[in-house]
């Protein structure tokens, strides 16, 4: 779990160039396993030549916790899809999955601090609650904001900005 606290209390802001979508590729081998274990498809739909400045180590928590969360919740032969687009001088990141979803009753304080919501995964998979708390912290350092959407049955998307970015869209 130290993993997930890469970051959160460092008073240490250290913006890098760098490509999302190689950092998620990174995640993804790390949770590999979880991934496979349920048949999940995964589809990480960043392009390859977007660049961003943004804490490379902050910015994997975030990665790390939302993706983990997908497969938590996500049903077996599920899809998530992780996708970044370019908005107003600034990216919006987003992490879907075709899981079982959240009420929309959870989702009015979900990232309030004592607002831990501790269900088990689909697969009795147990977290902490605390993962979500923690990728507002961050997205917080980095000027943006993080919200989710979420359908009962249907799944979820949590989507985050990063505000202070530079953006590369050259062809590779």
């Amino acid at each position: 779990m130290q993993w997930a606290f890469t970051g959160a209390n460092s008073s240490t802001f250290n913006p890098v160039t760098l490509a999302p979508k190689e950092l998620v590729d990174e995640v993804l081998e790390f949770l590999t396993v979880h991934f496979i274990k349920k048949k999940l498809l995964i589809k990480n739909r960043i392009a390859p030549n977007i660049r961003i400045e943004a804490d490379k180590n902050m910015l994997t928590s975030i990665f790390r916790n939302l993706i983990s969360n997908a497969i938590e919740y996500c049903t077996a032969d599920g899809e998530i899809t992780i996708a970044l687009q370019s908005k107003n001088n600034a990216v919006q990141v987003s992490v879907s999955d075709t899981g079982v979803g959240i009420a929309t009753e959870a989702l009015e304080n979900i990232f309030e601090p004592g607002e831990i919501i501790n269900r088990a995964g689909t697969a009795k998979e147990k977290g902490t609650g605390l993962g979500l708390q923690i990728c507002k912290a961050l997205v917080d350092r980095h000027e943006g904001k993080i919200w989710i959407e979420s359908e009962i049955g249907v799944g979820t998307t949590c989507y985050f900005t990063l505000s202070k970015i530079e953006i590369d869209e050259r062809k590779e």
